[in-house]
């Protein structure tokens, strides 16, 4: 009679101990390959050939060091469906073998799912975007019911971030993070997912909003191999600039000469309200230099197609503020 299992956490405690560790085999048994069926709650999508036959080959040669967790299967009485160790199945198959030791454990339906779930969590090997559709998935189960959700959509009643983050060992923040990936546009969580990229390319992607920035970045992560802290600067630097080069002018226009007189004083219009305005000329030189001194630097420069995007973006606000000044000079 298979043990029930009070905490589902309780049988990946065991199975992610050492490979080794009595915990994991004390109870294990073998189980014919053709009575175990694969676990209809999978979240994980793809699995790497290369590295199944890499863990089919360790199998024929040094046997399998980790036991599979299964369940008694819900509708056919003497078979059993895989709840977590679905590598290990796969492999097992690849090198032909006939059996595969397994720790049986009373599961539901639910304890099946989040049990799969929180394997593929606790992975270091998924996919970002993987990761994150678990996430979701756990998020809808403990919410109110994995039926009632679909991915990607919010539950009314969702369950806490730090709760989630307990069942699957990872930061409040962590788990924030990783969900935002799902309110990223299909085309760009594909992209993302197509392009193996790591935790921090979506949180830049997450600053930018949007759909054109995004894409624009994303080429040039591919175009320049950027790594994931060189896209979160260029993306921080797009939405939260370090400093304004109007504000950078705005500073030379207001600064005090020796004499403790604002440099400005005296040239340009006054206000009525105040002793001293900046001066036009004052005020503008900084930003003037700035652009006269970038547009001298990416002349010399090939832009990449993701560079090029970004720039008209740029230029687009310049015409912005242009339209601004014109205003101001009425």
């Amino acid at each position: 009679m298979p043990k029930p299992l009070p905490n589902v956490s309780v049988a990946l405690d065991e199975l992610f101990a050492a490979p080794d560790g009595p915990r994991a085999d004390e109870d294990a048994v073998l189980i014919e390959l053709d009575r175990i069926d694969p676990n209809p709650f999978q979240p994980r999508l793809h699995f790497d050939e290369a590295e199944l036959r890499e863990l089919a080959d360790s199998l024929e040669q040094h046997g399998q060091l980790q036991a599979c967790l299964v369940r008694p299967h819900p509708d056919e009485e003497g078979r059993f469906q895989l709840v977590a160790g679905e590598r290990r199945l796969r492999a097992a198959k690849l090198a032909g073998l006939e059996r595969l030791r397994c720790v049986v454990r009373d599961v539901d339906d639910e304890g099946a799912l989040v049990l799969a779930l929180e394997e593929n969590l606790r992975r270091r090997d998924n996919s970002v975007m993987e990761r994150a559709r678990s996430l979701d998935r756990l998020r809808a189960l403990l919410s109110g019911g994995e039926q009632s959700v679909s991915p990607g959509k919010r539950a009314d009643a969702e369950a806490s971030l730090s709760v989630i983050g307990e069942r699957v060992r990872l930061s409040k923040a962590s788990v924030h993070r990783l969900l935002a990936l799902l309110e990223l546009p299909e085309d760009v969580q594909n992209r993302f997912e197509k392009l193996g990229l790591n935790e921090k390319h979506g949180r830049a992607l997450v600053l930018l909003q949007g759909r054109d920035e995004q894409g624009a970045l994303l080429s040039r992560i591919e175009d320049e191999e950027l790594s994931g802290n060189h896209a979160l600067s260029l993306a921080e630097g797009i939405v939260n600039p370090k400093s304004s080069t109007l504000e950078e002018g705005a500073k030379d226009g207001f600064s005090s000469g020796s004499d403790g007189t604002s440099n400005g004083a005296g040239a340009g219009h006054k206000d009525a309200g105040s002793d001293s305005t900046p001066s036009v000329e004052k005020l503008l030189a900084s930003p003037l230099r700035a652009t006269q001194k970038a547009v001298e630097t990416l002349r010399r420069v090939v832009l990449g197609a993701g560079e090029r995007a970004l720039l008209q973006g740029q230029i687009q606000a310049l015409k912005e503020l242009v339209e601004q000044l014109e205003e101001v000079a009425g």
